[in-house]
């Protein structure tokens, strides 16, 4: 159970539709209609620590005008819809094929956290001369703790921990394979985090 996001990629002229008639989209993220995605991605509980790790914020402090914007559009979108406490926004095709172009250039290794120097001069922890950036998984769950990132789990035994950290590794390359697709399809796409 918890908080869980999916993302669902549509042909423009569908997510014109759900833009101009909210009630079709949100019935068809509630299962009460069906719609026929390009593409679909469930990265379950993770899209707040994927958002921490790619923007070094939480989903509540990202700011949308910065650098990291398109990092962050990748897992919250781009245009909010939201009600009550669920995310419901959406990205156009050419919105898609930006935040396609910049998960491109990063790259997450499964051993140790390695981060792309881009994406780690992204977010403050590095400079872009440096091609990968390791980062002491501990002090990243330590960040994560702190910033009370969820799911809650941030300050298990060790053993844990890197089951936990293959499980951001993993969603960030579903994601990004998501928005590869999705651009190569000229697709817009929709977020649903509830």
């Amino acid at each position: 159970m918890g908080i869980n996001s999916a993302y669902y990629a549509f042909p423009q002229p569908q997510i014109e539709e759900f833009k101009h008639h909210r009630e079709a989209m949100l019935a068809f993220l509630e299962g009460e209609t069906e719609a026929n995605p390009v593409a679909e991605c469930k990265l379950g509980v993770m899209w707040d620590a994927l958002h921490f790790v790619l923007t070094g914020k939480g989903t509540g402090h990202a700011d949308p005008a910065t650098t990291e914007r398109f990092l962050m559009q990748a897992v919250v979108g781009c245009k909010d819809m939201s009600q009550r406490r669920k995310i419901v926004s959406y990205a156009d095709a050419e919105q898609v094929r930006k935040i396609s172009d910049t998960m491109a250039g990063i790259s997450l290794e499964l051993r140790g956290y390695s981060f792309s120097g881009r994406l780690a001069e992204l977010i403050g922890i590095g400079k872009t001369d440096t091609p990968v950036q390791r980062i002491n998984s501990h002090t990243l769950f330590r960040q994560l703790s702190t910033a009370n990132i969820y799911p809650p789990v941030w300050n298990s035994e060790s053993g844990e921990l890197e089951f936990w950290r293959g499980k951001i590794v993993k969603a960030f390359g579903q994601l990004q394979e998501f928005y590869k697709k999705a651009a190569e399809q000229n697709c817009g796409v929709v977020v649903y985090i509830g």
